[in-house]
């Protein structure tokens, strides 16, 4: 069935999901998700939330089950720390690369852009496993009230409603660049990367365009189908 309720030209909505680009946000959680392709990798995943975005913008609730626990006051997004997933593997030139070690350097890097290094230093030996630190920084929060700037890139990827979206992650820096510091660093002293769309977006190969028979093309836009 062919639908006519479909906005009036010139109207648009605010996105409840952070796109790619430059921002500043706070840290809610963290985890570690296994890619579908690799299930002995890991990626280190954020949940994170720009600013209040003033009345007027619903975002996601807290919690879709309890919709009484409220509405997060700014856009938000799932942001691993890396494009690719750490895991255990060995380059051409013969370097070995350990998970673990690479997870815990990320964590100790987050640490030191959320001023919290002192937590990263006091569990030192007392986890058994990578799983293990990075639950228990999530579970004690040591990145409360404080936030990043940072900057986001990310892949396209066609949702199953059509929209195109991003798998998002913090950007490769250059040298003597980062990908994140903390929000409250001088201006003057930033080495935060600049974001670059045509850099820092990997775009979908794009396909052919169906059309009615006037000549109409479809279209569609990013969609909000992201799940807390």
């Amino acid at each position: 069935m062919i639908s006519t309720n479909i906005p009036d030209e010139g109207s648009s909505s605010v996105s409840k999901v952070l796109q790619p680009g430059n921002h500043v946000v706070t840290v809610n959680s963290v985890r570690l998700d296994a890619p579908p392709y690799n299930r002995s990798a890991y990626s280190l995943v954020l949940l994170l939330e720009g600013p209040d975005m003033g009345e007027g913008f619903e975002g996601f609730f807290f919690n879709k089950e309890n919709e009484s626990l409220g509405r997060h006051k700014g856009q938000v997004a799932y942001v691993k720390t890396s494009q690719y997933a750490y895991s255990d593997t060995t380059t051409k030139t013969g370097i070995v690369i350990n998970r673990d070690i690479e997870i815990v350097k990320a964590l100790k890097n987050l640490c030191r852009a959320l001023n919290c290094l002192d937590w990263f230093q006091l569990e030192d030996m007392k986890h058994e496993t990578v799983e293990s630190l990075v639950e228990k920084f999530n579970q004690d929060k040591p990145f409360d009230g404080n936030q990043l700037r940072c900057c986001i890139g990310g892949s396209e990827y066609i949702n199953k409603q059509g929209y195109t979206n991003f798998d998002l992650y913090f950007v490769k820096p250059g040298r003597g660049q980062y990908a994140y510091e903390p929000a409250n660093t001088p201006v003057n002293e930033s080495k935060l990367v600049t974001f670059d769309a045509d850099t820092h977006i990997k775009r979908k190969k794009v396909e052919t365009v169906a059309s009615f028979g006037d000549g109409v093309t479809t279209s569609s836009s990013v969609g909000d189908d992201f799940q807390i």
